[in-house]
């Protein structure tokens, strides 16, 4: 089992890379159209940190194990909401624009609770997942049509160039997606030798592991 801890860990250094990679590439293209620095870190950054568990969960689910395709998203936004803001709050306080707050607070709830009706029958149906898609395209493109200035930070952050954008991009998503397959494949290992279920290593080391990137 020592063999697939490690892979696992490798996994996760590929899911945080590939991400890092990715949000850098995906920025600095957007900020080439001149896309609004909110909209970058609601779109862009949300959706690159996102992919570890959007690719694991769809990974997991291409080879049958719904429990942790499931079990992990439940997990990830467990800990993006506790850990990570609790982290990031220990660092230093957050201060959130009223604005800010009011408008997306019921997307967020609403995304939460979209989540609980459609498993109540505890089957999520491809109509469901399209509607949930709806919802979430919805959202984006309503954020693309604020106009902003981006500020300096996030322009120090993003690429110089278009093509090293491109280029962080493609590798990104390279990383996410093998990081993606050790992930899964490991975590599914390590718990069988343990006679745990899957679900359990989903919701806890999965989740954690697909979480670094936030």
């Amino acid at each position: 089992m020592l063999l697939e801890i490690v892979l696992l860990l490798v996994g996760f250094a590929l899911l945080l890379s590939g991400a890092e990679g990715f949000v850098r590439g995906a920025s600095g293209l957007a900020l080439h159209f001149h896309v609004p620095e909110y909209v970058v870190g609601a779109t862009v950054v949300a959706l690159g940190t996102s992919l570890p568990e959007a690719l694991t969960s769809g990974y997991a689910a291409f080879r049958g194990n719904v429990d942790i395709s499931v079990s992990n998203v439940v997990g990830s936004n467990i800990f993006n909401v506790a850990m990570i803001l609790g982290l990031a709050a220990l660092i230093t306080p957050i201060y959130i624009r009223r604005a800010i707050f009011e408008r997306d607070a019921p997307p967020f709830l609403t995304a939460t609770f979209a989540l609980v009706l459609v498993a109540l029958d505890r089957r999520i149906e491809r109509l469901e997942g399209v509607i949930l898609l709806i919802l979430l395209f919805s959202y984006v493109f309503w954020l693309l049509l604020e106009r902003e200035e981006p500020s300096e930070e996030l322009r120090s952050f993003a690429p110089p160039t278009v093509w090293l954008s491109l280029l962080l991009v493609a590798g990104g998503a390279g990383g996410l997606y093998l990081g993606s397959r050790l992930t899964v494949e490991n975590a599914v290992a390590i718990a069988e030798a343990l006679g745990i279920s899957e679900w359990v290593i989903g919701v806890t080391v999965v989740a954690a592991g697909t979480s670094l990137p936030e």
